[in-house]
């Protein structure tokens, strides 16, 4: 893992894939080709094992994801607004619900899609047909999923859920600290697997949120030979309890992971050294998640937009403004 400052590449989540080529390219943005951005060449490709220019030049038409019905099978909820739901979901999407930042867009059946909601799939079932989403009702889209307890409807899967995701991908023989807060834990069990998988050692810091729920303790048995828990602001039985720049501080983790709300990635940010790479929950507001409506839009730091729901970015390409406040999710 290496710890000097990195130049994160700028790429799209979908290039290659069979979303690829997307509209974006018909509307000269396409985020991972600058010829169909109108360039003159392509020295500034991040090159992602496929030509996409070469693939929209055939004619290659993307398959769009579209909504489905999702079964539910079964729910539960608590008294702070916190709903744990198992739906059905197709067995082929399974691979890729079980990787780091894939999660689906939800919607009530029957409704626009202006109704949708980004969702992190907390499990799936070893049949491979069973997706469980752990969510806090909010706002009027997750009070219409909590009325609706038959069937939703669902599309993805989608990938832009974490900001450098690569980061995480690329971490072999390491150490890696996570903080994490409220629903952010729902992100944690693809994480830690492919750390697990990667021989990393992990330790997490749980901050449950205002719903004072630590649901994802569940899921930490299955790796417990490789973390260990401390408590991040909420009391957590067991654990003991330091603020967030002291719990960096106090560790040497290369890879740091911030999964919770841009409060959070605030904090996190603001106490963390140069020399250590940066993974962070995406939290961008995201209606379509397929680049088309803009509510997404990312402003970095040398003035460019790019569509968060496509593009993978660093954290520290979102986070650069010193008194930027984050935004609440009213959804």
């Amino acid at each position: 893992m290496p710890r000097e400052k990195e130049i994160y590449d700028t790429r799209c989540h979908d290039t290659g894939s069979e979303s690829c080529p997307c509209f974006l390219a018909d509307a000269g943005q396409c985020i991972a080709c600058p010829v169909l951005r109108g360039e003159q060449d392509c020295d500034a490709c991040a090159w992602g094992g496929v030509c996409v220019y070469d693939s929209y030049s055939r004619g290659d038409q993307a398959h769009t994801r579209r909504y489905i019905r999702a079964p539910i099978k079964s729910e539960k909820s608590t008294a702070a607004g916190l709903h744990c739901v198992t739906v059905h979901t197709p067995r082929h999407w399974s691979a890729e619900l079980r990787q780091p930042g894939s999660f689906l867009m939800v919607k009530p059946p029957g409704s626009e899609e202006t109704w949708a909601c980004p969702m992190a799939v907390f499990s799936v079932a070893s049949s491979g047909e069973l997706s469980t989403i752990v969510y806090r009702e909010r706002g009027p889209k997750t009070q219409q999923l909590a009325r609706h307890l038959k069937t939703w409807e669902v599309a993805g899967p989608y990938r832009s859920g974490l900001l450098g995701v690569r980061r995480l991908n690329r971490a072999v023989d390491c150490d890696a600290l996570i903080l994490t807060s409220g629903t952010g834990q729902s992100l944690l069990p693809n994480i830690l697997r492919r750390l697990n998988d990667n021989n990393c050692s992990v330790q997490i810091a749980l901050d449950p949120g205002m719903d004072g729920a630590a649901y994802v303790v569940q899921a930490l048995p299955e790796f417990a030979g490789s973390l260990s828990l401390i408590r991040l602001d909420a009391e957590i039985a067991g654990c003991r309890h330091q603020s967030t720049a002291g719990i960096i501080s106090s560790s040497s983790a290369p890879l740091v992971i911030s999964l919770g709300s841009d409060h959070l990635h605030i904090k996190v940010g603001a106490a963390l050294q140069r020399d250590r790479l940066w993974v962070a929950s995406n939290n961008r507001i995201m209606v379509c998640a397929a680049g088309w409506c803009g509510a997404c839009t990312v402003i970095r730091r040398d003035g460019s937009e790019l569509r968060g729901c496509r593009a993978d970015i660093a954290p520290e390409d979102v986070f650069w403004s010193g008194d930027w406040k984050g935004e609440r999710d009213s959804r």
